[in-house]
């Protein structure tokens, strides 16, 4: 932490988002502020249709503001074309999908992997900080080439639905795990 206190990793400011024209537009967001500093953790909570998707969008780069400001560790997103954007996105924002974004060809590893080779790690290098990153997420067992098959397959079938969720959240949760 420095003098000034811990370091901004995101901020919002006057971020509003609306979608459609004219008679038809619906406003997601309104001039929202939100400042989220190194070491916080974030929830955001609301009924169906606040905004709470469209403001996740924002803050990862998934989506551009109708008005308003979105850093991403001191960086305006606004100026950074698609590759710089993504770059800076895989490196600096944890973002864990509903649906977690798996591609059910790879392995867990591979996974896990893939935003590292994205960034220019080499494959070995890549899997071995993926295969660290699942141990340290409690799920060394799916470090087996076949066992996200397993798990994305069989399991689900003998009614282990909550263990099996469990354990496909933890996957993209460790990728924020490497590389960092």
């Amino acid at each position: 932490m420095s003098v000034l206190g811990p370091r901004q990793v995101l901020e919002l400011a006057k971020v509003s988002r609306t979608f459609g024209r004219g008679a038809t537009a619906v406003a997601a967001l309104r001039d929202v502020d939100l400042t989220v500093s190194a070491g916080e953790f974030v929830a955001v909570m609301g009924p169906s249709g606040s905004g709470k998707s469209s403001l996740l969008a924002l803050a990862g780069g998934l989506d551009r503001p109708t008005s308003g400001g979105v850093l991403v560790e001191s960086t305006p997103l606004a100026g950074l074309g698609l590759n710089e954007l993504a770059r800076l996105c895989r490196r600096a924002v944890g973002y864990v999908f509903q649906d977690f974004n798996l591609i059910p060809t790879l392995t867990a590893a591979e996974n896990v992997a893939l935003p590292l080779e994205l960034d220019g790690v080499p494959a070995r290098k890549a899997r071995r900080q993926a295969i660290d990153a699942l141990r340290q997420v409690g799920i060394p067992e799916l470090t087996d080439p076949y066992q996200l098959l397993a798990l994305l397959v069989a399991v689900p079938l003998t009614g282990g639905v909550l263990a099996w969720l469990f354990t496909r959240a933890r996957l993209p949760m460790s990728r924020r795990g490497v590389g960092t």
